[in-house]
């Protein structure tokens, strides 16, 4: 029986999961049909005549049992989708002469469409088609008003006809793995063109006149066996990435005026920089060269707008490329490393760097002749780069935060006075000397992996008089100069794995906390380190070797993990000790839990965690405890008028631990360290020491 609908114009049936057929349907003044997923249906309905000649939307979506389409007069039919039918393998003729948009993606056994007539077709989607072996036929190759054409994941799909597409603005062949060859191609409107994941494409699509002048993006990933890119007219190109073309060899000149960004990854075989017409790349922004492994040279360029270039990983790489008048004002990154064969780096303008990494240039021995101030460089990295003296002005780092040089074994600071902010940080690596500079203005020091002499750390301390904090780790030498008594604002300083350090002739007055985990500090350095009234005086934390616990301390019990005491009133201002092969663990700071009447709270004990650095042997860490340094309000766990039971847990077991009162601050009467219920008399707690040599 054949329904006459003549006058029917829209007709849905989406979501009729258990529909298998429609009878025959007489649909004249249809105008929208939607037919998605309608999972069981396994025929299209025939239509009487097959004329559907008012149809402007078709939707047949999802429909995954559907096989085929039979031919149909389509004359208005604007938006077509037979997106996910998983099932689906032919389409017959159809005469498409109005079709705009044309989606058969995700039709997974798709192996054939038969010629169509698509003068209209503005989009067309062939993505994830993983049986398609060829591109539909196009009668007279005509698609002139196709503005997108994507066909990605077409696993199969081997070759493009020759197509005139004239107002093609994207272009798509990502995962079109055995896709060898793509006939030659009119392409005056397009703008994208992405080639990416087609293993077995040998050569770029030839373009018609070479013309690509409206392209402004192209994008070339993980074809592996492109040999070339041919000559090009890319006026309008502003980005271009040629990303693991393993094969590509060589790449004809390119006029690339309004290019912005560049990059050239992994292309393996790559010998030579693309040669640039007039060498001008005015409005490039990003250059990056990387992991081109026998590229040699790269020819002069004009970067005038430069702000990003990266040479990392260029194994053959000579030099460093010519810049028209040296002049890289704008440039703010500059990553320059792995480039072995690199000798020199000829004079430049980097008035606005932000970043510059010269590491593992293993050749290069003289740093660039600098023009101008550099003044934003927060910091400078030189890792094995055996640099061995910087002609540049480092009074013109107006604000270096970090130099760092890294086990190059070389590298010596200028003979000069160097000006830098009040944040500046000074960061040494492997350098055994370093002539002298001198700067009031520097706040942190840090030198590792260093042999240091004696007369070097006395001089450099002078040098460095308003240092707030200083970091030697690592380094070979064995006394701290009484000079560092001359350093009256430093607060803290880190001596952790300098296994050959005794001594310390001298205390600053502020320091707050000293780390020298895994030194060998003689007794009576330790002594000094212990001494009650550096301790009484402030909120210090210690951390020293195979230190006692001090006989000034109020208390001290022996094995365990945690350590208790009684208080009424207020939490004391206390000082705790222990003694332990163990330290805390890596977060960056610390919690010690305190458990008060049942009730816990965290403690923050303020060690930043340092990178590799464990304890050899057992160490003393004492540190204090006040109310203002716990993570809640602990009023609400305090009994009124009572003792209140207090547990110290410290995270790990210990040898030893210690409790100090600070007595300026709490009252001995108010803190007890057995239990008061026990006491049948209230008197002030009389303590004896048991003080114990390790």
């Amino acid at each position: 029986m054949v329904l006459k609908l003549d006058s029917l114009e829209k007709r849905d049936l989406s979501h009729c999961r258990n529909l298998v057929s429609i009878s025959p349907l007489k649909l004249d003044s249809l105008e929208r049909l939607v037919l998605s997923n309608c999972y069981k249906l396994e025929s299209f309905p025939s239509v009487v005549d097959g004329f559907l000649g008012k149809l402007k939307t078709l939707f047949v979506k999802n429909c995954h049992n559907l096989r085929s389409i039979p031919a149909l007069k389509l004359d208005s039919l604007e938006n077509f989708d037979l997106s996910h039918c998983h099932n689906l393998v032919s389409i017959s003729p159809l005469k498409l002469d109005s079709l705009e948009n044309f989606d058969l993606s995700h039709c997974h056994n798709l192996v054939s469409i038969s010629p169509l007539k698509l003068d209209s077709l503005e989009k067309l989607v062939l993505s994830n088609c993983y049986k398609l072996e060829s591109f539909p036929s196009v009668v007279d190759g005509l698609l002139d008003k196709l503005k997108t054409l994507f066909v990605k994941n077409c696993h199969n799909l081997r070759s493009i006809p020759a197509l005139k597409l004239d107002s093609l603005e994207k272009l798509d062949l990502s995962h079109c793995h055995k896709l060898v060859s793509i006939s030659p191609l009119k392409l005056d409107s397009l703008e994208k063109l992405v080639l990416s994941n087609c293993y077995k494409l040998e050569s770029f699509p030839s373009v018609v006149d070479g013309l690509l002048d409206k392209l402004k993006t192209l994008f070339v990933k993980n074809c592996h066996n492109l040999r070339s890119i041919p000559a090009l007219k890319l006026d309008s190109l502003e980005k271009l990435d040629l990303l693991h073309c393993h094969n590509l060899v060589s790449i004809s000149p390119l006029k690339l005026d309004s290019l912005e960004k560049l990059v050239l990854s992994n292309c393996y075989k790559l010998e030579s920089f693309p040669s640039v017409v007039d060498g001008l790349l005015n409005k490039l922004k990003t250059l990056f060269v990387k992991n081109c492994h026998n590229l040699r040279n790269i020819p002069a360029l004009k970067l005038d707008s430069l702000e990003k270039l990266d040479l990392s990983d260029c194994y053959k790489l000579e030099s460093f490329p010519s810049v028209v008048d040296g002049l890289l004002d704008k440039l703010k990154f500059l990553n320059i490393v792995n480039c072995i064969m690199l000798r020199n780096i000829p004079r430049l303008s980097l008035t606005s760097l932000e970043h510059f990494n010269l590491s593992c240039c293993y050749r290069l021995e003289s740093f660039p002749e600098i023009l101008g101030e550099m003044r934003n460089i927060p910091r400078l990295h030189l890792d094995e780069t055996p640099i061995k003296e910087f002609p540049f002005q480092f009074q013109t780092l107006t604000q270096p935060q970090r130099f760092v040089s890294c086990d190059c074994g070389y590298g010596r600071l200028p003979n000069r006075d160097v000006v830098m902010s009040e944040s500046a940080e000074l960061t040494i690596k492997a350098e055994e000397k370093m002539n002298q500079m001198q700067s009031s203005h520097v706040k942190y020091i840090c030198v590792r992996n260093c042999k240091l002499s004696d007369e070097y750390l006395s001089i450099s301390l002078m040098l460095f008089a308003n240092v707030k904090e200083l970091h030697i780790t690592n380094c070979q030498f064995t006394v701290i100069p009484k000079s560092i008594e001359k350093c009256q604002f430093l607060w803290k300083i880190v001596l952790d794995d300098c296994k050959e350090l005794m001594e310390m002739k001298g205390i600053p007055p502020c320091l707050r906390e000293l780390s020298a985990l895994n030194c060998i500090l003689t007794s009576s350095c330790k002594s000094k380190l212990l001494n009650q009234k550096l301790h009484e005086a402030g909120n210090t934390r210690f951390r020293l070797p195979r230190a006692k616990i001090p006989e000034w301390f109020d208390h001290q019990c022996e094995a365990g993990k945690s350590i208790s005491f009684w208080f009424c009133g207020k939490f004391p201002a206390i000082a705790l000790c222990v003694v332990s092969p163990l330290t805390w663990g890596n977060s960056s700071e610390h919690l010690v839990r305190v458990i008060i009447n049942g009730n816990t709270f965290f403690y923050t004990h303020g060690w930043q965690r340092v990178m590799g650095t464990q304890p050899d042997m057992y160490h003393l860490h004492l540190f204090h405890m006040q109310m203002e340094y716990f993570n809640d309000n602990m009023d609400k766990a305090l009994l009124e008028n009572k003792w209140n039971h207090a547990e110290v847990d410290f995270g790990f077991p210990f040898m030893f631990s210690g409790i100090h009162v600070l007595k300026e601050k709490s009252s001995m009467k108010d803190i007890r360290f057995t239990n008061p219920e026990n006491d049948a008399n209230t008197v002030h707690l009389g303590l004896s020491h048991a003080t114990r040599a390790l």
